[in-house]
């Protein structure tokens, strides 16, 4: 099965053919993925070595975020992840830096996937943060050194 991600603003679509071959823009390379621990994975491509981290849910690839990535099962450590993370709960920070004008939620609220949570103002430009989980109560609010955290469980 083929994915789309998007990563470094340009676009891939990778397919896994076994465990240890991908298929990059119909390239293909060989892989070796090993688990460095919970969070880290090494991963190599051809000689070229990769760090991807699994950071509240998201994915980044040598610390750039991975956009639209759907882990295949021939990644079955990325997968396992990725889904403790999202049962147990979700982490919710600042995407990029900016000044948090309006704060929608407070502890105790219940949520749901998509609701807005905070309004972040960068660049210009007014940004809406939502939850990714289905519905959840939040449990932590934090707002230090203008940094707004949300711990939501569900």
């Amino acid at each position: 099965m083929k994915k789309k991600i998007i990563y470094n603003n340009e676009e891939y679509i990778i397919e896994a053919k076994g465990e240890d071959e991908i298929v990059v823009n119909n390239k293909t390379f060989k892989v070796n993925l090993k688990e460095k621990n919970k969070n880290f994975f090494n991963i190599e491509i051809q000689g070229k070595k990769f760090i991807i981290e699994v950071r509240e849910g998201e994915f980044y690839l040598d610390g750039e975020k991975i956009e639209k990535l759907s882990i295949s099962p021939y990644f079955p450590q990325l997968k396992k992840q990725k889904q403790m993370i999202n049962s147990q709960k979700e982490v919710v920070k600042a995407p990029i830096p900016g000044t948090i004008t309006q704060i929608l939620v407070k502890e105790g609220d219940t949520v749901k996937k998509d609701q807005e949570l905070f309004i972040l103002e960068a660049m210009k430009m007014r940004n809406r943060i939502l939850t990714t989980i289905d519905k959840g109560v939040v449990k932590k609010s934090t707002l230090a050194r203008m940094k707004l955290y949300l711990k939501i469980k569900n």
